[in-house]
């Protein structure tokens, strides 16, 4: 089976209580002989919003967007986004 989990963020740039677990998770489903990838926000200052990292933390293939999210307090802005 192949699984897509979707989260705010991951490991090891993000480990609170929603990323812990969708870690825990996506290794668990690996172990039961699922095919799993991880799709995050990241945050990179540095980076263009938008911009697509592919990672591996643990061999979990991990797709991650820079969003900035520059201006939160806009929420006509996030809610586009």
């Amino acid at each position: 089976m192949r699984i897509l989990l979707v989260t705010n963020g991951f490991p090891p740039l993000d480990s609170a209580g929603v990323e812990s677990h969708t870690y825990a998770l996506a290794r668990e489903l690996r172990l039961a002989g699922c095919s799993v990838h991880i799709f995050c926000r990241d945050a990179d200052f540095s980076l263009p919003s938008y911009t697509v990292r592919y990672t591996t933390v643990d061999d979990l293939p991990v797709t991650r967007v820079v969003t900035n999210l520059l201006d939160p307090h806009d929420f006509d802005h996030l809610y586009r986004n």
